[in-house]
């Protein structure tokens, strides 16, 4: 009987000890403020060496991000024009490149691994604010599009 209880303590300590070794949840991109989003990759247990495997987990997240906010964008745009869908297309790829140079100054200021996860912290950042720039889109998206031959 004794033994039963000390294996069950041992279970139950092991299975604490794992789930705090395995970090935080990811978070939901869909939602996530900045601060959430460092938190989850400076918890996670591939992180914990340091150096640049916080930069390489803002990187991943913001990625997935970027993919989320295309698919969002697509989907809030399928029922416009073609120029609408083209004018979307022009301004995503010049806010890529914006973000790509702003934060890309980190690194050119200093190749180290503190300017590489700035740099990645950067991305990240500006990632959040194009979500945010998505939401007002979505907020204020007419209910019915204009014909094609009034769009812009």
């Amino acid at each position: 009987m004794l033994n039963i209880g000390r294996h069950a303590a041992l279970i139950a300590i092991c299975l604490m000890l794992s789930s705090h070794a395995l970090g935080k949840p990811a978070p939901d991109l869909s939602n996530a403020s900045y601060d959430d989003i460092l938190s989850y990759c400076q918890a996670h247990p591939d992180n914990r060496i340091g150096g640049a495997a916080i930069g390489d987990c803002l990187g991943e997240q913001t990625e997935q991000l970027e993919h989320l906010l295309q698919s969002r964008q697509t989907e809030l745009l399928s029922t416009q024009c073609p120029a609408v869908i083209l004018q979307a297309m022009i301004a995503q790829q010049q806010w890529q490149s914006y973000r790509t140079s702003q934060c890309g100054l980190y690194r050119a200021m200093f190749d180290n691994t503190t300017m590489y996860n700035n740099s990645q912290a950067c991305r990240l950042q500006l990632t959040l604010d194009y979500r945010q720039q998505i939401d007002f889109l979505a907020r204020y998206k007419p209910e019915d599009p204009l014909p094609c031959n009034s769009s812009p």
